[in-house]
């Protein structure tokens, strides 16, 4: 194969992955700003667009990414299952050493 058409070959996503090459068309960081509307599509059942396929196929070239998209799935799924623990919140901080009344002046 020619360096030219090798070239070109490298732009299909999957011979990318098999070639562990990252995905240029969106980054690590834009790709994570977008995951919570691609989350939210997909939890919808929405059809993907142009943008939500970019993420789609950012995921599945970035295994980093696409941990955390698991993460965020596996706790949307949960959430939407109304299944998530009843956490007791924190008792109040004592801030007493705060008060100035108490001390010299």
């Amino acid at each position: 194969m020619s360096p030219s058409r090798f070239d070109a070959f490298l732009t299909i996503p999957l011979v990318r992955a098999v070639y562990g090459l990252p995905d240029d068309r969106l980054t690590c960081r834009a790709c994570r700003a977008l995951l919570p509307d691609y989350l939210d599509a997909e939890m919808r059942g929405e059809r993907l667009d142009a943008r939500t396929s970019a993420v789609r196929r950012h995921l599945l070239l970035c295994q980093e990414c696409s941990e955390i998209y698991a993460l965020l799935l596996e706790l949307a799924i949960v959430e939407a299952r109304n299944e998530l623990p009843d956490v007791e919140p924190p008792a109040p901080p004592d801030l007493g050493f705060l008060d100035m009344e108490g001390g010299d002046a």
